[in-house]
């Protein structure tokens, strides 16, 4: 029988199952040390390109705060993944643009990603799979919505 701690540490183990064998993929595909939430990033750019992103559309749409968001650009910018490039009309907003550098361990990281997906989810049905996003959606939309009460 489970117990609603048990479910908290079922999927904190997962989440860190999953990105220690994601980071391995990197490595051993020779994608540099970049972390699941840099991929993340990189992916999202990707498919923005030519839409205006600014580090405050990625804090939103990954839920990371400012002063973590900042670290993240400032190390993908160090290692040529993105540049960050001042807009005319606000000095201090900087557009993020992704590099060529990006786009290219984007394109590794769909491949990877794809085998990773068919180890994942083995044994998964399309209706299984659907009924987890659908959980797991609603397990983001009651935090969320209780984050909102404290800010």
């Amino acid at each position: 029988m489970y117990k609603d701690a048990d479910l908290w540490v079922s999927l904190r183990e997962t989440k860190n199952i999953m990105n220690r064998f994601v980071d391995r993929q990197v490595l051993q595909n020779g994608c540099g040390n970049v972390t699941a939430v840099q991929i993340g990033i990189i992916h999202y750019l990707c498919q923005h390109i030519g839409d205006p992103i600014y580090q405050k559309d990625l804090e939103d749409f990954f839920h990371i705060r400012r002063s973590t968001i900042t670290g993240i650009l400032q190390n993908l910018e160090k290692n040529g993944y993105i540049k960050r490039i001042s807009v005319l009309e606000d000095k201090r907003l900087k557009q993020i643009i992704i590099t060529r550098r990006g786009m290219m361990l984007d394109k590794k990281m769909n491949a990877i990603a794809g085998h990773n997906e068919t180890i994942f989810f083995d044994g998964f049905s399309e209706q299984d799979k659907e009924q987890l996003f659908g959980l797991l959606e609603r397990i983001r939309n009651n935090i969320l919505r209780e984050e909102e009460r404290y800010d």
